[in-house]
């Protein structure tokens, strides 16, 4: 028999008054029976570590103390199929150490054993005594949790072997990643919203996503939006964004990302005089903030840059002569654009500067000469003239366009009057033709 073996005995004694009339079965496993029957039901349960031979005797005695014996063997084989998982359930790759708790010492070490994974590997036909590993892999896609019948089969001859079984049941292994928008490597000016969107090597209904962006903030959802931002620092800070996927059965992965972001910049700047009469010169100041490391400027509004410097410096600019005959001005945009050296965060701060038009005195007659007393006709032949102011250079003068003044000479010689001519345009500006 094998392990345990139902065994039924036929007692073939002479019975009667006057023969075998009492009987002591003895089966050899410290059991024992009187029974008269004929037939005997009898039980051997083999629970040792090795095959066992049970002796079984069968006495039978007369009422006049006559008795015999009879002796023969039982041999019940020792098989018994038996292991223990240290988890049988969990994510793939999953990792079950196997141990083999079998008894049977009698079963050959090689050919008595035969282990079944039931993943589709080899089969080890040895007892690998101990504690040994196997790693089971989920190959479901998409991914559902996947049964696998671990066995053992023990076997001690042909007519004795024994099975025992159990289910792993594997979780869908996940493999996270994410895309962003911008494309990495994502290089990004403050305040830019970054798009990330998560995705699976395989997909598993049911799965959840945790983000964390690195800057003590966070998010769910496989696809979400964040805006970064770099405040303090005076170069560029990268974070670590990092997204979490874990399955209804709790097998995670994670993925992370680099997210580099410039500091944050501001564009600004004085004038020290907003208009001015032509020729005009402008000194514009710009105010230092962390961050920046470049300034242009761009003075005269034409789109390209005239002056860039590494630091906050004063920058003088004499804007071309405004020499309109008509009083017109002439405006221009003042543009600084400061970056943090990435060309693409850039801020732009504009102010305005009016140039006057000039002012050009002039008028005939340039000169004159007559006797005593001596009167002229002056035209007036200034540009943008506003206010006029005449000086005869002789204490005199006026304020009219077109004068007419007359000179005097009282003494004994020629004298020499210079005649001059200031004007202002409405705006202010002033020439004079003294020089």
């Amino acid at each position: 028999g094998c392990n345990s073996r139902n065994v039924s005995f036929t007692n073939t004694s002479n019975y009667g008054t006057h023969t075998a009339s009492s009987f002591l079965w003895t089966f050899g496993d410290g059991s024992t029976s009187n029974s008269i029957a004929v037939n005997i039901p009898k039980t051997y349960n083999n629970t040792t570590s090795s095959d066992q031979t049970y002796t079984f005797n069968l006495h039978a005695e007369s009422q006049y103390g006559c008795y015999d014996d009879t002796t023969n063997t039982v041999i019940i084989y020792r098989a018994d199929a038996d292991f223990t998982v240290d988890d049988n359930e969990g994510c793939s790759i999953l990792p079950v150490a196997i141990t083999n708790t079998s008894v049977g010492d009698d079963v050959p070490a090689v050919g008595g054993w035969l282990w079944n994974y039931g993943d589709g590997s080899a089969t080890v036909a040895t007892k690998q005594p101990g504690t040994h590993p196997h790693n089971y892999t989920n190959t479901t896609n998409p991914g559902v949790n996947q049964p696998f019948t671990l066995s053992l089969t023990a076997t001690r001859n042909a007519s004795c072997t024994d099975t025992k079984t159990t289910t792993i049941t594997v979780n869908p292994s996940i493999s996270v990643s994410f895309t962003t928008i911008p494309a990495a490597p994502v290089s990004i000016c403050d305040s830019t919203l970054v798009t990330f969107n998560a995705t699976l090597a395989v997909p598993t209904a049911g799965t959840t996503y945790l983000w964390n962006f690195g800057d003590g903030t966070s998010a769910t959802g496989s696809s979400v939006t964040h805006r970064y931002r770099n405040l303090t620092n005076a170069n560029a800070f990268t974070y670590t964004a990092t997204v979490t996927a874990t399955t209804i059965s709790g097998c995670s992965s994670t993925f992370s990302a680099p997210i580099t972001v410039h500091p944050y910049i501001r564009s600004y700047f004085s004038l020290d005089a907003s208009s001015g009469c032509s020729p005009d010169t402008i000194r514009v100041t710009p105010t230092s903030y962390i961050g920046i490391d470049q300034y242009l400027w761009d003075f005269d509004n034409n789109g390209t840059f005239d002056v860039t410097t590494a630091t906050a410096s004063n920058q003088p600019y004499m804007y071309p002569r405004n020499l309109s005959a008509t009083n017109t001005n002439q405006v221009y945009t003042i543009r600084l654009r400061v970056n943090n050296g990435n060309a693409a965060c850039n801020k732009d701060f504009t102010r305005r500067d009016t140039v006057f038009a000039e002012a050009k005195a002039n008028f005939s007659p340039i000169t004159a000469i007559d006797c005593n007393e001596h009167t002229v006709n002056f035209t007036n032949l200034s540009t943008n003239d506003y206010i006029n102011k005449w000086d005869f250079d002789d204490g005199t003068t006026s304020s009219l366009e077109n004068p007419t003044h007359t000179f005097v000479n009282t003494g004994p010689t020629t004298l020499p009057f210079n005649v001059s001519l200031g004007v202002t345009t409405s705006n202010g500006c002033t020439h004079d033709t003294s020089g």
